[in-house]
């Protein structure tokens, strides 16, 4: 987009073929996010964000989710596919303030959570749980899915959504004195 500071909007050129999605916050485009479609060595990137975009304030699939009392979050926007209309993505593995405070605004009124991040996430899914936790962000409590690999890797679905739906039996927003790990 072509701004007074700007006037000459940045332009992406893709050389191969390219899953466009759109980012949908409060109905209003946001921004979009291009995935490669084919399966990629570990130097390309899988996900392409436009130039100076500020995915650390939005929640892939926020408005669709807002629907449900309880959600559920993953990585990615593929992640959240897989794991159900009540899942929203981060965008990646962290969780930003700004994410944050984001859901506690939208679901601090009642609902669970359960992490589903990707297996290799699970320290930063813990870590997640317990801030949110911590902050009283979902007053049914929060939990982590254990996962064995991505969420959309798995073929059977219906096995994703028991997973994630056992861990929410478990939500809870005890913050005990062993629960947060530190790394020496």
């Amino acid at each position: 987009e072509a701004t007074e500071e700007n006037p000459e909007p940045k332009t992406v050129v893709f050389h191969e073929a390219h899953l466009w999605i759109p980012i949908v916050q409060g109905c209003l485009l946001t921004s979009w996010q291009a995935r490669l479609l084919r399966d990629c060595t570990k130097k390309e990137r899988k996900y392409y964000n436009p130039p100076g975009s500020m995915k650390r304030f939005w929640l892939y699939n926020m408005d669709k989710a807002l629907e449900f009392l309880d959600m559920t979050v993953t990585e990615g926007v593929t992640d959240s596919w897989a794991a159900g209309e009540n899942s929203i993505a981060l965008f990646g593995k962290s969780c930003s303030l700004q994410q944050q405070k984001l859901m506690s605004t939208l679901w601090g009124h009642g609902g669970s959570c359960v992490i589903a991040l990707d297996e290799d996430a699970r320290k930063d899914a813990e870590d997640l749980a317990y801030t949110l936790r911590l902050n009283k962000v979902f007053p049914r409590g929060v939990a982590v899915a254990e996962l064995q690999g991505d969420p959309d890797g798995y073929a059977d679905k219906n096995e994703l959504q028991d997973i994630i739906e056992q861990a929410r039996k478990t939500c809870h927003n005890d913050v005990g004195m062993f629960d947060l790990t530190i790394d020496i």
